[in-house]
């Protein structure tokens, strides 16, 4: 029998809050995600002009990735619409992902095969229209078409498989949410360490790409967002948001700074390490972030200005790297320098302001008119169904 919750009380300094009557936008969360595209936009924009003041911390970036899937299970586990069909929650997902794709993608093609003079890689192109290149083994295909896009193949596997993870999860109590995510901790932290031998030559690929790895992240902010409105969890004080960041901090200047002057099997053991700390981490940012939102407390990304870049920020996403390789293609590598600074904001710019279009003209009306077509449909056969003999 699946617990019976009534409606959620945060309590805080005599203050009470009713989760069950609060919106479903929780606008830091939204601020968060801009945070989390120019995290690997940075990344990117590395491969065409490097700042030497942090040419040592530019993977960083790549764990922008990894806050996406974790906020991707908390935000579709806080916002899950009671009664709606599993086959319209994957119909909205689709109408929410598909259109900007397809787009990038065939702008994506001249950028990293014509001019480069390569060949289109019509396996890795077909793979990511139906995003499935993440589960090909060959980096011609997963990073192929568009390359980040990669992401999206594994977000396609978390849709699928949310309805029963949310079934599952919505069940436990508290305790058990616990249990869970210490579970997904060890696993995380298990198989990374194994890594070589459970994957062998295709350890990068399963660390970083495969689905299934990847969506204990995913899990991770599933158990978040159903912690988040269990009465239970009241008596829990959530550190503050900008601690969580502080802690992620300290951990970069740990893997980037300190690591690289540890003897080579403690600084392969804190490497390894990385793909269980993060996502924690991130995790307690994302939960802080949004019982900040619940209790109304503003944060720097409840800004009108963080919430719309936070719109735009899957174009941002989807986009960046186009620009970044299309530049190398055009000037060629820069050279080690400060100036450099010039080419990463010139690059955060013109990204930004590209997926503000493309939010705008693309994204959100495509999105909004394929929801209402969709709609329409199902009310049309309801009726159908309702007035049959």
């Amino acid at each position: 029998m699946p617990i019976a919750h009534k409606p959620v009380l945060l309590i805080e300094r005599g203050q009470v809050y009713i989760a069950d009557r609060m919106q479903k936008n929780l606008p830091s969360l939204t601020g968060l995600r801009f945070l989390a595209a120019m995290m690997v936009l940075i990344h990117h924009t590395s491969q065409f002009a490097i700042i030497p003041a942090i040419r040592g911390w530019y993977g960083f970036g790549t764990t922008g990735v990894t806050f996406f899937f974790v906020l991707s299970g908390f935000v579709l586990t806080w916002s899950a619409t009671p009664g709606q069909s599993v086959v319209t929650f994957y119909m909205y997902r689709i109408f929410r992902i598909w259109p900007v794709m397809l787009v990038t993608l065939v702008a994506a093609l001249p950028i990293f095969y014509s001019m480069k003079g390569l060949g289109i890689n019509w396996q890795a192109v077909f793979l990511s229209v139906f995003a499935l290149q993440s589960w090909s083994t060959d980096s011609t295909v997963y990073f192929g078409g568009n390359p980040v896009a990669w992401s999206l193949s594994d977000e396609a596997f978390f849709y699928l498989i949310h309805p029963l993870l949310f079934l599952l999860i919505t069940r436990l109590n508290i305790r058990n949410i616990v249990l869970v995510g210490l579970a997904v901790f060890a696993a995380q932290f298990l198989v990374a360490q194994n890594a070589q031998s459970i994957f062998g030559e295709s350890r990068s690929w399963g660390l970083y790409v495969f689905p299934p790895y990847r969506a204990l992240e995913f899990l991770l902010g599933v158990l978040a967002a159903t912690a988040l409105k269990r009465p239970e969890f009241q008596s829990i004080r959530l550190p503050n948001l900008y601690i969580g960041m502080l802690l992620a901090a300290c951990w970069f200047a740990v893997y980037y700074s300190l690591r690289p002057m540890l003897p080579a099997e403690f600084g392969k053991y804190i490497l390894n390490s990385s793909y269980a700390v993060l996502p924690a981490i991130y995790t307690l940012i994302i939960m802080s972030a949004a019982s900040s939102d619940i209790r109304g407390k503003q944060t720097i990304f409840t800004s009108r200005v963080m919430e719309k870049l936070g719109h735009w920020s899957f174009s941002l996403y989807m986009t960046h790297s186009i620009f970044v390789y299309g530049m190398i293609g055009l000037l060629g590598r820069q050279l080690t320098s400060n100036i450099n600074v010039f080419w990463h904001i010139l690059m955060t710019v013109v990204a930004t302001a590209v997926s503000a279009l493309l939010y705008e003209y693309i994204e959100a009306p495509v999105n909004k008119r394929l929801r209402q077509w969709w709609g329409a449909g199902l009310n049309l056969r309801n009726r159908e169904v309702s007035t049959a003999p």
